[in-house]
């Protein structure tokens, strides 16, 4: 179509395409191709024309979707499992359309709600991440209440270690045995670094050793039982840890319909935005069809 290649089209969309923010509405804008049904033609420009009432009167922003994009294949899988940053990103995601859907159908949309119709912001979900992960992607004692239990155990148990180990620095030999008055960790049990020499003042099992050969990690035989205590602890807490994150999984999974059905809109949404924002101060015209 020469008249096409005149409007130089594609070249045109790589120029919109540098302002986008969102990969979602930068696959959509790629996809896209020129419309030859009037009717189509005419609902888009009514899409737009209302996004660009929006984005004219509101202070839009449009998140990056990158790290959601890089996720989705691993939302696919009937085996889903999802470390705690990987929640964080599913629950960024959807609480930015969550903001974007509520400011547009505050500001009274009606072209732009067929998409936001169709978005479901799993906030059932959101709110359950928002319970169970922190901002630094650690799962919270109030994640279950059994979690709390079990890192209270955990937290007794290692004061209980480190008043132990503060008496073996305490005692009257120590200085002739004792490397330095720090407590380490070797092998996931707490230690301390010891002299050669420290089986004629102790008991203990060395764990490490440093590099000169000159300093033992030795973990007391007066804490092997708590040390004990606290590996079978972490383990429970593990096993717990992988309950919780295995059950949100699965509710993201058994809404993988409602997932897909609203990414698929909001990449609509997203795209007139974006559009939108693309033409915003810049000077142009609708064409009018008769």
């Amino acid at each position: 179509m020469i008249h096409l290649d005149t409007l130089e089209f594609g070249l045109f969309k790589k120029y919109m395409v540098k302002g986008f923010t969102s990969s979602l509405a930068v696959a959509r804008l790629d996809a896209l191709k020129p419309y030859y049904a009037l009717e189509k033609i005419e609902k888009y420009k009514s899409e737009l024309a209302e996004a660009l009432g929006y984005v004219t009167v509101s202070d839009v922003n449009v998140s990056s979707d990158a790290e959601f994009i890089a996720l989705m294949p691993k939302l696919n899988d009937p085996l889903l499992f999802l470390e705690p940053d990987e929640l964080l990103i599913f629950s960024a995601f959807f609480k930015n359309v969550s903001r974007i859907k509520k400011e547009l159908l505050d500001f009274g949309v009606k072209d732009l709600k067929n998409y936001l119709s169709d978005i479901s912001t799993l906030s059932e979900i959101t709110d359950r991440i928002d319970e169970t992960v922190n901002d630094k992607g650690e799962l919270k004692d109030t994640a279950s209440s059994k979690l709390a239990g079990i890192r209270e155990d955990l937290r007794n148990v290692r004061k209980q270690i480190q008043r132990e180990l503060a008496n073996v620095f305490a005692m009257n030999s120590a200085s002739k045995f004792v490397q330095e008055q720090v407590i380490t960790e070797r092998s996931g049990r707490f230690t301390i670094p010891c002299k050669t020499n420290f089986k004629q003042y102790i008991q203990g099992i060395v764990h490490d050793r440093s590099a000169s050969g000159q300093t033992f990690f030795v973990e007391p035989s007066s804490t092997v039982g708590m040390n004990n205590n606290l590996q079978e602890y972490l383990a429970l807490e593990r096993e717990e840890s992988v309950r919780i994150l295995k059950e949100i999984a699965d509710s993201i999974f058994q809404n993988h319909d409602r997932m897909e059905t609203s990414v698929k809109a909001y990449t609509e949404v997203a795209f007139h935005l974006e559009t939108a924002l693309f033409y915003k101060g810049r000077g142009y015209i609708f064409p009018e069809f008769s």
